[in-house]
């Protein structure tokens, strides 16, 4: 249902990166609602899943101002018919 959502309310470039985001945050909460699941509390799992929230957070912003991703996001221009 979200990845349907997702693609219906935009460009593929959009509802990729909105499903890359949003799919292993619901993913941990439904483990720690249904399951009963505990979040971590070693010093070295914070400091891990920091590293990796810094990491998403920074490939995220350098996409979202690619020149590329402006390019494939722009309307096709129509072919000349023979």
């Amino acid at each position: 249902m979200l990845a349907q959502e997702a693609y219906a309310s935009g460009g593929l470039p959009t509802a990729l990166t909105a499903m890359t985001v949003t799919d292993p945050v619901l993913s941990w909460l439904w483990g720690a609602l249904l399951f009963d699941q505990a979040p971590p509390t070693g010093l070295f799992a914070l400091s891990a899943l920091a590293a990796a929230g810094t990491s998403i957070g920074a490939g995220v912003a350098l996409l979202a101002h690619s020149p590329t991703l402006r390019t494939v996001s722009a309307p096709l221009a129509p072919t000349a018919r023979r």
